[in-house]
């Protein structure tokens, strides 16, 4: 599927589904591009006479004007995002004849217009995107449904044109996935209120602490330690906007003993303040 980020990209649905076993619809002629991101479990859909068999952490792009049809022999959880892209003929023309007043928002929030006009080759299916700056905006555009305001939606639009330029990205690189590297990111998931250290994730593990700071470094480019924290912070940005909790509360249920360097680690990663963060709130 080909992009051109020179026009808009616009998300007109986006929310989280749980599915147990079994297909739970006999197929549909989708009218907006899909995207498909599996959090847990094993998707299998039919794309036109394709099938893909998409697994935790991989992701489906079923085009507009497509026929799909989940097969479902396992559950599954994922996040789905409907959108559309300027260059989609229909999308094109609206643009042109039926130019709204939020529009002239959005050209100063698209790409800076250059010589070259940027294009992107999407896949269908890219397998393994475990990278950690999926999953966060992923999980960034989860914590914008708990608060509405007019710069909400463009937020979501431009949160979609970094997840797909990290799936080019990701494509181009062809990662080579890594079990260990996966379980780990698992349990920092769903743990991160935890106490959790090179060295706990080491006993837990059963892996030595220099294996995993390799792992991390080799494969994301930071260390645990930092993945620890990106996870953490995006955690705390939902209860800062959605929640009246105090600094304290937040930064403990995100794991923190210390307000204070909870509160150095959210501005060394967000550029600005919890605080500032939540008086940011629409």
């Amino acid at each position: 599927m080909i992009i051109n980020l020179d026009l808009p990209v616009k998300v007109t649905m986006h929310g989280y589904i749980e599915q147990s076993t079994g297909a739970w619809h006999n197929g549909r002629l989708i009218q907006n591009n899909m995207l498909i991101y599996v959090m847990k479990g094993c998707l299998e859909m039919y794309v036109d006479d394709t099938l893909y068999t998409v697994n935790a952490e991989d992701i489906l792009l079923i085009p507009h004007d497509t026929f799909y049809r989940p097969v479902g022999k396992s559950g599954c959880c994922y996040y789905f995002l409907h959108f559309l892209a300027g260059n989609d003929a229909d999308f094109s023309n609206s643009l042109r004849n039926n130019r709204e007043p939020d529009e002239k928002i959005n050209s100063n929030y698209i790409l800076s217009r250059t010589a070259d006009e940027v294009f992107l080759d999407i896949p269908v299916y890219t397998k393994n995107c475990y990278t950690f700056s999926i999953r966060e905006i992923i999980n960034k555009i989860s914590n914008c449904k708990t608060w509405r305001g007019k710069y909400t939606k463009l937020i979501i639009d431009n949160y979609l044109r970094e997840i797909l330029i990290q799936i080019s990205i990701n494509s181009a690189k062809v990662p080579i996935p890594n079990k260990h590297l996966r379980e780990i990111q698992v349990y920092i998931d769903d743990n991160f209120s935890s106490e959790i250290t090179l060295g706990t994730l080491s006993e837990h593990f059963k892996l030595s602490e220099s294996y995993i700071a390799r792992l991390f470094l080799k494969n994301l480019s930071i260390r645990p330690s930092e993945y620890v924290n990106r996870v953490r912070t995006a955690h705390s940005c939902s209860l800062l906007l959605s929640t009246d909790l105090g600094i304290s509360d937040i930064s403990e249920k995100c794991g923190y003993s210390s307000p204070y360097y909870f509160s150095r680690v959210f501005k060394n990663i967000y550029g600005i303040s919890p605080l500032a963060f939540r008086h940011m709130k629409p």
